[in-house]
Formats: structure tokens, sequence, C-alpha cells
């Protein structure tokens, strides 16, 4: 075969990070509860035993059903096409541009009604446009772990994972752990 062709898939972050900058990747959260091991970066860490907590400020969804994320609430990204995305989000930028094929999501299972309902996954190749690649629905707080195949067609070195809605009424949203797959462009 000869000419551009993709390089395997591969999962990244391609370290465990133990910091918010490590290794080219950079990792950024709408908010975050600094203590007990509960900051952004804990995503990527390789461990459920340390999570993401959405900050305080944060913790506007409903407590009835969807469990939605208030309008009034601080965090949201806008995508190119100028539809808002609300919900409190984890923005992983990397070193290089992939073309995600999927994303695993980790659960910290206690307490599981904590976990996300609606996700959105969004691209970016500067940080500021965003484009939005995929909704899921339906997500549920009985699986420790979700994969949810993003299946992009366009490389980015950003990407946000934001939740639009609980899949239970807790109120405050904690998750232990995503892996992102995907295509580094070849050459």
């Amino acid at each position: 075969y000869t000419g551009p062709h993709d390089r395997p898939l591969r999962k990244y972050p391609e370290v465990a990070m133990t910091s918010a900058s490590q290794g080219g990747y950079v990792v950024t959260a709408s908010s975050q509860n600094t203590g007990a091991s509960r900051e952004g970066f804990n995503l990527f860490d390789n461990s459920i035993t340390t999570v993401w907590q959405a900050g305080s400020g944060d913790n506007h969804y409903s407590g009835t059903t969807p469990f939605a994320y208030d309008v009034t609430g601080p965090s949201s990204i806008t995508d190119v096409d100028n539809t808002i995305h609300r919900g409190a989000y984890i923005k992983l930028q990397l070193p290089k541009r992939i073309r995600l094929s999927h994303v695993i999501q980790r659960d910290d299972s206690d307490p599981a009604e904590r976990v996300p309902g609606v996700v959105a996954i969004l691209g970016s190749n500067d940080g500021t446009n965003w484009t939005f690649l995929k909704e899921f629905t339906g997500l549920s707080a009985t699986q420790s772990i979700q994969q949810l195949n993003v299946n992009s067609t366009g490389y980015y070195n950003h990407y946000a994972y934001l939740v639009k809605n609980l899949a239970d009424g807790d109120l405050a949203l904690m998750i232990g752990g995503l892996e992102y797959y995907g295509h580094e462009e070849g050459s």
C-alpha cells in the first residue's frame, strides 16, 4: 500500500496523567472539587479510585427526571454552528491530532447515581472553535464501563466531553475514568 494512511488505533493519553499538564497533554475542567483526589486530570490516570468531581458551583443538574443541566449553570460550549451545549465538561488537549474512534467511560460505582446520562463529544484544533461530533443518550448508572462510539471523520487535537444530563438525580457529577481511542494522522 502506498500513499497516506492512518496510524494504528491507540489509547490516549498515552501517559497516565499525574497532573493537569504532562507529556504534551493538557486537561482542563469546567470546575473541579480539588479535595480527595477529585481533579479533572484524574480521569486519565488509569485508575478509578481517583475521580473527577465537578465543583459545587457547577452542580446545576436537576433533581428530577431527566436530570438535565440547568440553563443558569455556568458551564457551556458553543459549537461552530452556534449550538450551545450546557453541562460540566472536561477538555483534553493532545500533542497531535487524532481521528477519534471511541471513548471508554469508567464510572466510580459508589455512588452510581452521580454518573452521566447524556454526553456530547466535541472536537477542536484551536481550543476555541468546537465542532459537535456526537451525542450519547440513555447512559446507565448500572454499567460501570461504557463504550461511546464516535467514529469521527475529522482530526482534532482538542476534545471536550460534556455532560448534559445525569443518569440519576444526585446533582453531583462524578466520573472514574475516560480513555480516548483514535488514529493519528498518517504520512
